[in-house]
């Protein structure tokens, strides 16, 4: 199979591809293998099949394989690709030169990429076009005076140009790994605003298109007004499916009595945080302007066309009558704010509705207790990590959509909680794995190119070896831990190269991140050592597993030789804390944070009470505090020493803020518009769906329902915290299926059943505390012989 392209090798462009073929007969099966450098979206005899691929490490390619036999027909068929190569790094990755591969094969066929498929560039869209930021392909500036209906069977594509084949810009191709996203349509559920602003199209003197080449930077003056000169009819008609329409009607641009211009605009309001493709139906004249904002909230009347750095303006100009069209790019908002310009008549618009895309997800977790915050809470944070999911994991929907490394760890014990959805998290630590530099080190961003960035985020790196071992809890065999061990051993090398003489690392170039809050990280680093003594215990778990006794000796010593002097050498006595770094210049003194002990207790490396130790760190408000992301953590550690009452406290005091703000997901920060990281108030737009923000999703179903899988052991553990209620039960998905729980204490009691999914499971049995000798537990209708584990029990492998 041939790579094809055009010889002509534009950057961002829009191209357009078809091939015709007979079928004599159609039996049997029929099956599509098909990739390119940047995304395509997939017709097949004019019928919406595919988008894709799904992203790929920077040395590897995925290749989507589907099965096509439903939209083949006898006789001629025609396969119609829309193709967007981006020369510059994406959220879908980097391929900075442009190709495109497709085969396929059935009964009576025997289909691949040649000189023989026409291609030609798609003029309608017009380029060059600003990007939106720097994870994001073009703002879309659409003239549909220049489309064509190349995806009916009757278009005439003689004058498109023959393929040339080109050199193959990829590496090894391997399977797509994950299912196709899942796509329905969603109406708006309210008008929010309808105003005019000043129509800038008239007014030269304001249009900076042409200067910033930036769309988003125009429309960001365009201040909504009340109405006064134009009119927006019957809005609502385009809430649901009812019959109606949309009428707009404003000062026409060809008359010359109008001298004081106005433009119609209507915000539109789909209740909660979406992910996916904007659609509308729209009539009007040739070279009527509809200029379409997305984002997740109302700011001054209006939705911001750029907010910190993103451009989420796109701008569509009419072609005569009635017309439809799929904005090309995905988007993370709530609001959908349309602006009219450039009528000469009135503007009907018919239909408005997005397609919501995201990772066909399985609601395998759930949770129920006498707190409907706490419900609510689990169920905010299912959904924001669903909206985070599509071919890869991401940060956020709106600002970035790209995987990053520290974030997705903690987003595949999220995952596993609510949805057991396992192929994605094996593919996201494969992403990774995939992309190593040739130092040895893990980027922050998978598919990145293979260079050493700026980006690259050293505690990151270490997270990813934790997250390996994640994916062998959630059912990954020996050979995925074989296939990954030597990505681990090169990593580990690469930090041994900074190991000083009492084992612990310290002074590594780069990006050392932590948290976002405002802690010190010079010199030696308390909690990045922290975080590479869990690495090393993770890499000896999975090298004992995979049978590699000499990387598995390796990683003892190393873990030895930080047991032996963490806590001399970041241990205060005077404060009874632990420092969060010491220079060369000897300890830093002012500064302690709550990252530090949480660590320090996550890690086994605290050699002092780790409750006393927790429970100080959550009452001494001197303690630099974690941010949602490190919260994570920071419940962890309070469920292992038992504090599940103080965690339950702290999730419905920080998220709870956030629910009865109206979040609809959970923000990146504890604000919704700015943030306390550096130590003092800063008003800054935060993404307000970020999964890493999700932790109690997965706090909830590990310590307060009590499910979880343990390293080094074939059993699950039970292990739950009452937290101050008297009744809780839910679903949690674990390797060998789905566990279903259910506890209550009743005078002075604690009773429980399990119903699991395997005769042949194991389960130990802790219960919660205080009820050490007063609980009773039934397996699938049966007795449990009560077998308690002791809480002090050292913990080889953790979070």
């Amino acid at each position: 199979m041939s790579t094809i392209w055009t010889k002509s090798c534009e950057s961002e462009m829009f191209m357009r591809i078809r091939k015709a073929f007979r079928l004599q007969e159609l039996s049997g099966s029929y099956w599509m293998r098909l990739t390119c450098s940047g995304r395509y979206r997939l017709w097949i005899n004019g019928v919406a099949v595919a988008r894709g691929p799904a992203h790929s490490g920077t040395d590897v390619q995925r290749v989507d394989e589907l099965d096509v036999t439903a939209f083949l027909k006898i006789g001629l068929n025609r396969i119609a690709v829309q193709l967007i190569h981006f020369d510059y790094f994406t959220a879908q990755g980097l391929c900075e030169k442009p190709g495109f591969e497709c085969s396929l094969t059935g009964p009576g066929v025997e289909l691949q990429t040649d000189t023989s498929w026409k291609l030609s560039v798609d003029k309608a869209y017009q380029l060059p076009s600003f990007q939106r930021n720097n994870f994001y392909g073009p703002q879309e500036i659409y003239d549909a005076r220049q489309t064509e209906n190349w995806l009916t069977e009757e278009y005439d594509d003689t004058a498109w140009l023959p393929a040339v084949e080109v050199e193959c810009p990829w590496g090894r191709e391997i399977p797509r790994g994950v299912p196709f996203a899942k796509e329905f349509k969603v109406k708006p559920v309210a008008v929010f605003r309808i105003a005019e602003v000043l129509d800038q199209e008239h007014f030269p003197e304001m249009w900076h298109y042409q200067s910033y080449r930036s769309l988003a930077v125009t429309l960001l003056q365009d201040v909504p007004e009340e109405p006064t000169l134009s009119r927006i009819d019957d809005a609502k008609t385009l809430l649901a499916d009812a019959p109606g329409f949309m009428t707009v009607t404003q000062p026409f641009a060809d008359d010359p009595a109008q001298v004081d211009r106005r433009c119609a605009t209507v915000i539109f309001d789909f209740g909660k945080e979406l992910t996916g493709y904007t659609q509308f139906e729209i009539e009007g004249n040739a070279g009527a302007i509809l200029d379409v904002v997305h984002g997740e909230l109302i700011t001054a009347g209006r939705v911001q066309a750029m907010r910190q750095g993103t451009h989420y303006a796109d701008r569509y100009i009419l072609r005569e009558g009635r017309q439809t069209h799929e904005i090309y790019d995905w988007k993370g908002f709530r609001y959908i704010q349309l602006t009219f310009r450039n009528l000469t008549r009135p503007l009907t618009v018919h239909d408005l509705q997005v397609v919501f895309s995201s990772y066909p997800v399985t609601h395998a977790g759930s949770f129920r207790c006498e707190d409907t915050l706490l419900e609510q809470i689990w169920q905010t944070g299912a959904y924001t990590q669903q909206l985070c999911m599509h071919d890869r994991l991401m940060d956020c929907p709106w600002r970035e959509q790209v995987q990053w490394l520290g974030d997705g760890r903690i987003q595949l014990v999220i995952i596993q909680n609510a949805f057991g959805a396992n192929e994605l998290c094996r593919k996201f630590v494969e992403d990774f794995a995939h992309s190593q530099h040739e130092s040895g080190l893990i980027p922050s961003l998978s598919g990145t190119g293979g260079k050493a960035s700026v980006r690259d985020i050293i505690d990151y790196a270490l997270w990813w070896i934790v997250a390996v071992q994640d994916v062998v809890l959630f059912g990954a065999d020996k050979q995925f831990v074989r296939t990954m061990l030597p990505h681990i051993e090169r990593l580990l090398n690469f930090f041994r190269t900074y190991v000083n003489e009492d084992g612990l690392i310290e002074n590594i170039p780069g990006w050392v991140f932590i948290d976002w809050a405002h802690l010190k990280r010079e010199g030696c680093v308390a909690p990045l050592n922290g975080i590479y003594c869990m690495a090393l215990h993770c890499a000896e778990n999975l090298s004992l597993l995979a049978g590699d006794d000499n990387l598995a000796a390796s990683c003892q010593q190393a873990i030895r030789r930080i047991e032996k002097n963490f806590h001399r050498v970041f241990w205060s006595e005077e404060h009874r804390l632990y420092r969060d770094c010491v220079t060369e210049d000897g300890p830093w003194e002012a500064t302690f944070s709550q990252h530090t002990q949480v660590i320090a207790v996550l890690s086994g490396l605290a050699f002092t009470d780790t409750r006393t130790l927790m429970e100080r760190t959550l009452s001494d408000a001197r303690l630099v505090q974690t941010s949602p992301f490190f919260s994570f953590y920071l419940l962890e550690a309070l469920g292992q020493v038992g504090l599940g009452t103080e965690a339950v406290a702290f999730i419905r005091e920080r998220w709870g803020a956030m629910i009865r703000a109206g979040a609809t997901t959970f923000w990146e920060e504890w604000q919704e518009n700015g943030t306390y990281r550096d130590g003092a108030w800063a008003a800054r737009p935060r993404s307000l769906c970020h999964a890493w923000s999700a932790a109690p999703t997965a706090w909830i179903g590990r310590y307060l329902l009590g499910i979880r899988s343990e390293p080094g052991q074939n059993n699950i553990l039970f292990a739950p915290s009452v937290c101050g209620l008297s009744t809780a039960s839910g679903a949690v998905p674990t390797k060998y299926g789905v566990v279903d729980v259910s506890w209550h204490v009743s005078g002075g009691q604690f009773y429980a059943e399990l119903t699991l999914p395997d005769l042949e499971m194991k389960i130990t049995f802790r219960p919660p505390t205080g009820y050490e000798d007063c609980a009773e537990l039934m397996v699938n209708g049966t007795s449990y012989p009560r077998k308690t584990v002791s809480s002090k029990k050292k913990r080889k492998v953790i979070a």
